[in-house]
């Protein structure tokens, strides 16, 4: 082998080298992209999923706030009892806990107050009549 070729093979190899590491790094970063990519769609995909759990779940308790007042609901007939208040309390702090909007919180909690006067109480059974609407 000539020797003058030898220095030109160095070069070469060092430059396909070179093309190969960048060629795997490029690769790796592909790769990365990639997986950050399904990462972030999953997350979403999660996201939107549990928003709609959570708007499924408010939906439910202004339901279950409005039924209260309906047909033979418990405060249909415009009087409330001491079992009606523990009823209610329960779901006006379910309500609040999920975000339920305060139109609908607010008379819940005022309907399961025992210290709510009658004055309160039927004010706050007419803002859920009015809410339910």
């Amino acid at each position: 082998m000539h020797p003058a070729s030898r220095p030109l093979r160095r070069p070469a190899l060092t430059l396909l080298v070179a093309a190969a590491a960048c060629s795997l790094a490029a690769c790796g970063a592909a790769e990365d992209a990639a997986k950050s990519t399904a990462s972030s769609a999953a997350s979403k995909a999660a996201s939107k999923a549990t928003d709609a759990a959570k708007d499924q779940g408010r939906a439910l308790l202004v339901k279950q706030a409005c039924d209260l007042q309906d047909g033979s609901g418990p405060l249909a007939d415009g009087k409330v009892d001491d079992a009606d208040r523990a009823l209610v309390a329960s779901l006006a702090a379910a309500a609040e806990q999920a975000g339920v909007e305060a139109t609908y919180v607010k008379p819940l909690t005022t309907l399961g107050s025992s210290d709510a006067t009658s004055y309160q109480t039927r004010s706050a059974l007419t803002s859920l009549k009015k809410a339910c609407q």
